[in-house]
């Protein structure tokens, strides 16, 4: 590892920049989902029917069942893992 590599080598500049863009759109969305948050009890969030919300998604669920417990970048981290999985 060098660390000036990825100011030098072109498909570590090429991946840094793929990098940023992935982060933003995953920032963009769970500012988003973060916005639109549900605030109600656990036991009202579990028995939600996910199939009639609007934007019902793996995303939706975490921020609704643990928004206080995970950060920004705890819930980019999950994303990232599901994308790359």
């Amino acid at each position: 590892n060098i660390p000036i590599s990825k100011y030098v080598v072109p498909r570590q500049i090429q991946f840094n920049k793929d990098i940023k863009v992935i982060n933003e759109c995953l920032d963009e969305l769970i500012d988003l989902a973060k916005s639109s948050r549900s605030v109600d009890d656990i036991e009202a969030l579990q028995a939600r029917d996910y199939s009639q919300v609007q934007d019902a998604s793996l995303l939706r669920f975490l921020v609704d069942m643990r928004d206080a417990d995970l950060e920004q970048k705890q819930l980019r981290d999950v994303l990232m893992t599901m994308i790359i999985a």
